[in-house]
């Protein structure tokens, strides 16, 4: 299931990992926005032996033999239920807001609708026009900086976005949770 996450992370398609042992495999996959997985894998249960899951996330197992036959039908479905739209990452947020309104209280009133997950993901915003400052790589592959606008300003880190430390010029605009550290 993790590899198969990290999978649709990179790479933003459907994704289902098997494990082959002793002629027998186990699956698990996961799916983007906008495709179906359980009901893409009841249009190949001709495959496999046994599924189960939901839109997002599903598990199966299937015969070694079967993998390939899998494979194409899946291949299908998902062509056929999926347009090149579909296919770029969506970036959503729950609204734009100014630097100055993620005071602290708010931010902790934002923590009491936790547990976040599928059914209730974590609120996500956009800000607009920040200037970022005092940029640095820590541990290789994250990103801390600064941002400001009208004299608000807050501590940011960008986990896995090293790589995007050129991007910290001019004006900025960023999508973000926001969490008390």
């Amino acid at each position: 299931g993790i590899v198969a996450s990290r999978l649709v992370e990179r790479y933003y398609r459907p994704t289902v990992m098997i494990a082959l042992d002793d002629g027998a495999g186990k699956g698990s996959a996961r799916s983007v926005h906008g495709f179906h997985l359980y009901a893409a894998l009841c249009r190949t249960t001709n495959c496999l032996d046994s599924f189960g899951g939901h839109a997002a996330a599903a598990g199966l197992s299937l015969q070694a033999d079967r993998v390939d036959n899998f494979r194409l039908d899946f291949e299908r479905v998902a062509a056929e239920g999926l347009c090149a739209e579909d296919l770029i990452p969506r970036l959503e947020h729950d609204g734009e807001v100014e630097l100055s309104e993620l005071e602290m209280m708010a931010v902790a009133q934002l923590a009491e609708l936790a547990p976040f997950g599928i059914g209730n993901p974590q609120p996500s915003f956009l800000c607009r026009n920040l200037e970022p400052s005092s940029p640095q790589i820590v541990g290789e592959k994250h990103l801390r900086f600064k941002v400001s606008s009208q004299g608000a300003q807050l501590a940011c880190i960008a986990f896995g976005m090293a790589d995007r430390f050129e991007q910290l010029q001019g004006q900025v605009d960023l999508l973000f949770r926001p969490e008390i550290n």
